[in-house]
């Protein structure tokens, strides 16, 4: 099932929103607010409220800002707009919290904080701040960043001079990184690239490591920083970074190559922490046009398929961040949404290259409406209603490159591609979404039964260059949720070459995509 899923790969494009670069000033006792396109310094963002000695900084799923402070050993909560002081969001010393250096909300709204003198990893409530659990905890471990991916969290070990991940209920998984280059990390960051970067304050280096394997890449950035910390992406994939020792943050393109200093007055002294303020639009916007099949990208919904909006301020993710193993949360990386009275299950959010989608199933609930008003929440911050139309079919084919189709050879279970292409006569597994009703029927949220096939009602037809094939199976993707399979017959009288592939079914025709035939 390894080669599917990689099939479903998201497809990015160019959105951008306006915010502005805050940094925490440790030895100042404030956070400063800078042009996020010029660098320059625009006002003292917050200051008091028991802010002593700042560290990281973050945006919580309510819109406030939140700061760990490593004097009062506490996290403080400031309002996101104003910067006006909230509350002491959790005080010294509950769950053991002591010498707080990074926290960071997971895709499901919960509060990580690394208590880096009790060698510990804490959980609260990201909505009361009540202690949840120790997350993780070993002697000497002297926790920093923490990062979350694939359904996993991601912490770096200052004692260790490592990145050990963990597993969503905090089982140990081992070492993710490990690297003589590795001294003293702080921050941690999954790029838009899908690898970790690292800022390595021992030696003034970000490295860059595989994202999937842990393996090191290479030195990313090292110009102009003294004792790195905070790692930021901008929305053109260039990176922020925060140089205690020079008082200042560096930026760099998305190949590493120095840009400079960013920053520019406002007394920045030992800065630590950086974050964007969330969009100035003052919530997620979108059209109903920006709401489509997740393989076609034709507008629209089909119940219990598979689908993807794209807007502005739709997302607080940095990178790609896909959720864990079904079912799929209906909050994830503090977005939501909501179809009708229906809250749709999240697979993955994106914010690459200043471009934010969500991709989700359509709740199977909606079937037999002709439309319905939808609402984005991002950071506690809700779109306006959009009215979206309610399609009982869409066949959408996907693509592992937006041209060729999703396929694979039936009896090795191999990608169809140019180079190994169908064999007349073959049958090949073609993989889509927006099929309609299937019997058994399915549910939304729950895989599809590895034993028992659940089958479409409607009956597709599928052409290759124009030919028709046989299809002895169009149904459910076993294991799989919003997720359909078309087993079909390369005609025998096909022609060879990159042929138009079509799937219609009732009279509704999808996308053309192509499939190499020899």
């Amino acid at each position: 099932m390894k080669t599917v899923t990689a099939l479903l790969t998201l497809t990015l494009g160019m959105i951008s929103a306006r915010a502005d670069l805050l940094v925490a000033s440790r030895d100042t006792r404030n956070v400063l607010a800078y042009d996020e396109t010029t660098g320059a310094f625009l006002r003292v963002f917050t200051s008091g409220g028991d802010l002593e000695e700042p560290e990281a900084i973050v945006f919580g799923p309510d819109g406030n800002l939140y700061a760990c402070d490593r004097l009062t050993g506490s996290v403080i909560r400031f309002n996101g707009k104003t910067g006006a002081f909230i509350d002491t969001f959790v005080p010294a010393g509950v769950g053991g919290l002591s010498g707080p250096r990074n926290l960071a909300f997971s895709p499901d709204g919960v509060l990580f904080v690394s208590s880096n003198a009790s060698d510990t990893v804490l959980t609260f409530n990201g909505t009361t701040g009540a202690f949840i659990k120790a997350f993780a905890q070993a002697q000497g471990f002297l926790p920093r960043g923490i990062a979350f991916q694939r359904g996993e969290v991601f912490i770096a070990s200052e004692g260790r001079n490592q990145v050990l991940h963990y597993s969503a209920t905090g089982n140990a998984l081992g070492v993710f990184a490990s690297d003589v280059q590795i001294q003293g990390p702080r921050e941690i960051l999954f790029g838009p690239d899908g690898n970790l970067y690292v800022s390595s304050s021992g030696n003034n280096e970000v490295l860059r490591f595989n994202g999937t394997t842990g393996a090191f890449l290479n030195v990313f950035a090292s110009t102009g920083l003294n004792f790195p910390r905070g790692l930021l992406f901008a929305p053109d994939g260039g990176l922020f970074v925060v140089s205690a020792n020079t008082q200042d943050v560096q930026r760099f393109t998305s190949t590493g190559a120095p840009l400079g200093t960013f920053t520019h007055g406002g007394r920045l002294t030992f800065p630590t922490g950086i974050a964007y303020t969330p969009a100035a639009t003052g919530g997620p916007t979108f059209t109903a046009a920006a709401v489509a099949n997740a393989a076609s990208y034709a507008a629209g919904l089909s119940p219990g398929s598979l689908a993807v909006v794209f807007g502005k301020g739709l997302s607080a993710a940095n990178g790609i961040v896909t959720a864990p193993a079904a079912p799929w949360p209906t909050q994830w990386a503090k977005a939501s949404i909501k179809i009708g009275t229906r809250d749709a299950p999240i697979f993955a959010v994106a914010n690459v290259n200043g471009q934010e989608q969500i991709n989700f199933q359509v709740p199977l609930e909606l079937a037999g409406q002709a439309s319905a008003t939808m609402v984005v929440t991002n950071n506690g911050l809700s779109s306006s209603p959009v009215t979206v139309a309610i399609l009982a079919l869409q066949p959408g084919v996907f693509s592992f490159d937006g041209v060729n189709a999703s396929a694979l050879h039936g009896l090795s279970n191999t990608l169809i591609t140019p180079s190994s292409p169908a064999a007349r006569g073959e049958t090949v597994v073609l993989y889509l979404t927006g099929m309609g009703a299937v019997t058994p029927p399915a549910a939304t949220n729950v895989p599809a039964s590895a034993t028992t096939l659940a089958f479409t009602n409607a009956v597709p037809t599928v052409t290759f260059g124009g030919i028709t094939a046989t299809v002895p199976f169009s149904g459910l993707a076993p294991t799989f949720i919003g997720l359909y399979q078309i087993n079909t017959v390369v005609p025998a009288n096909a022609p060879a070459g990159s042929l138009d592939l079509i799937v219609s079914a009732n009279g509704v025709t999808g996308k053309t995509v192509k499939l190499s035939v020899n």
